[in-house]
């Protein structure tokens, strides 16, 4: 006992004095670091600050360098010799060099060298691309043929910002310099400090051979390489000597070099040796004393437990009381006894403790929702609870001492193997995992065992906790279900879609085969499901995706994506044109009628192809393009598929810009009115004029309405356009009113949108108010189709705004209804009759005929005739001899702005 105390005291002495010197040796080592590092750092700082004081010198000087002395190198010369200060500076020479970079003087001279071409230097290069000074890498001298030297640079720009000339003053690496007293600073007796550049070339070293060499390779000098990456700071390395040194790094601020110290290993902890040493013999003298007190102490304290250990090994193994030593001492050793029998009653509380904790236990696993398994040794079960049974129908004595090979299903032993293989090698396993249980009806009963180590009868053993996760599985089935598939249809999702989209997408390129994309939406189910009812929408849709099922094949997939719309892919297809036959055959199976609540429906579908790699290479391009022929086959009809095509995408791209464009037109007064006069035949004067609206577009020039009024239409433009057009338009007419032009109106177009806004009237008559146009000048021209789409609304429109004063003319007569029994019911004023009429008379005898009928009718029902794109004077003969009223068109005058308009009235 004594000898085992003894050998603990040395043990944690010896570790004491081992963690002592390792503090003091790495205390010692982290005040080397410092102080060296410390060192650099100033002299870093020293040679920074020699450095700027150069470089303002130089700058100083660069700037008082008069102008005309750079352009003549004599008087450049006379002023470099002059720089006194600077040559004692700079002791290697002065130069001012020309932008092109050639010579213009230097000092001290030498002859033949002025005008000689540097602009291959990096100095030079860095100068002229910065325009800003620069300190350069060593190099070696043409001004000292093969002396190492360093050049500063400041560029001089004239009065217009050009550069005109560059100053510069270089000093030479191993001339007397204020870089030379880093060579001779000293770090001990052999430590020494040397600089170098980020491209390891050595510019200061007390070894002079040693400058401008890079003669320290990658990967000798290991902190010599982390300086150059960056690193600044102390360390241990070996330098390219092979030298294990201390060395510190500091980098320039002022410009790539690096300053570094470097000081033998050897000397730098030679006092750690002495001082390890005398630590050593005095710990070592120090515990031989202490030894043998511990022994001598021990002697005398291990005496009475012998005693007491002599009688304990007496005492009988019985419970209770039994257990107790009956001995009465007064000293340390009846102290012991007493804590002995304490102990004793404490463990015997402890083991009835333990035995009604293991009844708990039982009663406890017995009654758990939870399976419950301990496992022995070759996977056999010690212990199954009661629920453990229960969930693969057997019985807790049927269960006790089987392996877990007899309840795991056949299909999951192979894993379950696996498992025990790599526990019993020491791997990794994880504690809770999902497997199959074999049930006694032969089922599969999923479920979730959650892994512990314990121990049984003494042994290590593992305990399984099994919970029966058939509900969850079968609620994650569901829950696959609702993410994954359309709940009305039981189709892929669009989730699902883009799933299956990539999958073919793959496939297509290990096969090299192609992927179609059809993209389809049913016409006019808006209609059906607001009729109908949305139940009726919804079996149809169940219907519809039912058909779609049986036109494919089992490797092709269906999806509902949303509402109306269904997308079905064509996998590993080998010709495009294939599509066609499958879009057809979708077609014609969709088309067939379909009793829905006992009504026989008819329903169409419109289908657009994209197909891969064709048309796009991912699932979103795809789709796009597909949905965008989708939307072309609408527009040509519908109940037709169209395949995705370039062209189709370009007029689609031009037509978005244009819209986007249109947006902004009105604001940025890109809008223009061209005005068309009207003469009246029978008194042969100009008496109005038709306002024409034009866009003045930024790129495509001047457009024609027919390019961009059923775009403003759709996006709703179109009022606040043909607003403004009204106002310009009376406002150009009171201009002329102004002038003395007091017989003309103004005749303006109204889209359909516009005439049934339901403050047009009100709209009309606060133009005519803010432009003070009286309303007898102002004619409004309305197409058949406007009128007849709502009879009986319009004609109070009409009525309010004849009631104000304003005329109404019908244009385009001929090209919608083209009958005039209707007009008898509408205050009409005049009816204009359209261009494609008059083109051709009076060599047509049709266009004739019906051009005389017109005019007959017209004039029978008291309204007054304008014959619209008159363009020869055979034209304009045949309507003075059929009485026309007046006449619009190129024979009269094209389109004119407002200037020409202006000029055209005053000349006519």
């Amino acid at each position: 006992m004594a000898l085992a105390v003894s050998a603990l005291f040395i043990c944690s002495l010896a570790i004491l004095a081992f963690l002592s010197i390792s503090y003091m040796e790495g205390e010692y080592k982290q005040s080397i670091a410092r102080q060296q590092y410390t060192l650099v750092s100033a002299l870093a700082e020293n040679v920074d600050d020699k450095l700027r004081i150069a470089q303002n010198a130089l700058a100083a000087a660069a700037a008082n360098i008069p102008p005309d002395k750079l352009r003549e190198s004599d008087k450049a010369q006379r002023f470099l010799d002059a720089q006194y200060s600077l040559l004692a500076l700079f002791d290697n020479a002065l130069f001012i060099f020309s932008p092109k970079g050639s010579i213009i003087a230097e000092s001290p001279y030498i002859e033949g060298r002025r005008g000689r071409d540097i602009s291959f230097r990096d100095y030079y290069k860095e100068t002229v691309k910065s325009g800003k000074p620069v300190i350069s890498s060593p190099y070696f001298s043409t001004h000292n043929p093969g002396q190492p030297c360093v050049i500063l640079t400041v560029p001089i720009f004239g009065t217009d910002g050009k550069l005109t000339a560059i100053f510069a003053g270089s000093f030479n690496l191993l001339g007397q310099n204020f870089l030379e007293d880093l060579s001779h600073t000293r770090i001990g007796q052999t430590g020494y400090v040397y600089l170098f550049d980020n491209h390891r070339t050595i510019i200061i070293h007390p070894d002079k051979t040693r400058i401008m060499h890079r003669d320290v390779p990658v990967g000798i000098n290991r902190l010599f390489d982390r300086s150059i990456a960056g690193f600044e700071g102390s360390g241990e390395t070996r330098n390219s000597k092979g030298i294990e040194t201390f060395s510190s790094f500091r980098h320039l601020r002022t410009t790539n070099w690096i300053l570094a110290a470097s000081f033998p290993i050897a000397e730098a902890y030679a006092p750690l040796k002495t001082n390890r040493i005398y630590f050593v013999t005095v710990m070592v003298a120090g515990a031989a004393v202490t030894l043998i007190l511990v022994w001598f102490l021990m002697q005398r304290l291990t005496a009475p437990l012998s005693v007491i250990t002599r009688h304990v090994e007496a005492v009988p193994k019985k419970p209770g009381v039994h257990n107790l030593i009956d001995l009465d001492r007064k000293d340390e050793l009846g102290t012991l006894i007493k804590a002995f029998n304490r102990m004793a009653i404490s463990l015997d509380q402890h083991q009835n403790a333990l035995q009604e904790s293991e009844s708990n236990f039982r009663a406890l696993a017995d009654n758990a929702n939870d399976g419950l398994h301990i496992i022995t040794g070759s996977n056999r079960l010690a212990y199954v609870n009661r629920r453990a049974a229960e969930i693969i129908g057997y019985t807790v004595e049927e269960m006790l001492f089987a392996t877990t090979e007899n309840i795991v299903h056949p299909d999951h032993l192979p894993v379950m193997k696996e498992r025990t293989i790599r526990k019993e090698a020491g791997e990794p396993v994880p504690e809770q995992f999902e497997t199959m249980l074999a049930h006694k009806d032969g089922s599969c009963i999923p479920v979730e065992v959650t892994t512990a180590r314990t121990l049984w009868q003494g042994k290590q053993a593992e305990l399984a906790i099994v919970r029966d996760i058939t509900d969850r599985k079968k609620a994650a089935v569901e829950i696959q279900q609702l993410a994954y598939y359309d709940t009305l249809t039981g189709l892929p999702n669009r989730s699902l879609l883009h799933d299956r989209i990539n999958q073919s997408i793959v496939q297509a390129v290990r096969c090299n085969r192609k992927v179609g994309i059809l993209f389809l939406d049913l016409d006019r189910f808006k209609g059906i499901n607001d009729t109908l009812g949305h139940l009726a929408g919804d079996g149809l849709l169940a219907a519809v995706a039912e058909r779609l099922m049986g036109c494919i094949r089992e490797t092709d997939t269906v999806a509902r994506i949303g509402g109306d719309e269904f997308v079905i892919i064509i996998p590993a297809l080998e010709h495009t044109e294939d599509l066609s036959k499958v879009a057809e055959k979708i077609l014609a199976v969709i088309s067939k009628p379909l009793d829905l609540k006992g009504k026989e429906i008819f329903i169409t579908a419109s289908m657009g192809i994209a197909v891969y790699p064709d048309d796009g290479n991912d699932v979103y391009g795809l789709l796009k393009n597909a949905d965008f022929a989708m939307y072309q086959a609408k527009d040509q009809g519908k109940n037709a598929f169209q395949y995705y095509s370039q062209e189709l995408n370009a007029q689609a791209l031009e037509h978005l810009m244009l819209e986007s464009d249109l947006r902004r037109a009105l604001e940025r007064n890109e809008f223009v009115i061209y005005y068309q006069p009207q003469m009246d035949l029978n008194i042969g004067r100009v008496v109005g004029m038709e306002a024409l609206l034009r866009w003045q577009h930024p790129d495509l020039g001047l457009l024609p309405p027919s390019r961009f009024i059923s775009l403003a239409e759709e996006t709703g433009l179109i009022l606040p356009i043909g607003e403004w057009a009204l106002e310009t338009a009376c406002a150009k007419a009171r201009k002329l009113l102004d002038m003395g032009l007091t017989q003309l109106r103004v005749a303006v177009n109204f889209s359909g949108s516009q005439f049934r806004q339901k403050r047009f009237v009100e709209m009309v008559e606060a133009v005519l108010q803010k432009t003070g146009l009286t309303p007898l000048q102002l004619e409004l021209e309305l197409t058949e189709s406007m009128i007849m789409s709502n009879a009986e609304e319009n004609t109070n429109v009409l009525r309010k705004l004849k009631e104000m004063g304003v005329s109404l003319a019908i244009d385009d007569f001929g090209t919608g209804y083209s009958s005039l029994s209707y007009l008898k019911h509408f205050p009409i004023d005049r009816v204009k009759i359209d261009q494609m009429f008059i083109r051709d008379v009076p060599d047509s005898a049709d266009d004739s005929a019906i051009v005389s009928a017109i005019i007959a009718m017209a004039h029978n029902l008291n309204l007054k005739v304008t014959a619209e794109g008159v363009e020869n004077m055979n034209q304009l003969e045949f309507l003075c001899s059929r009485n026309c009223n007046e006449i619009q068109g190129y024979v009269l005058s094209a389109p004119l702005s407002e200037v020409e308009l202006t000029r055209f009235l005053w000349g006519a």
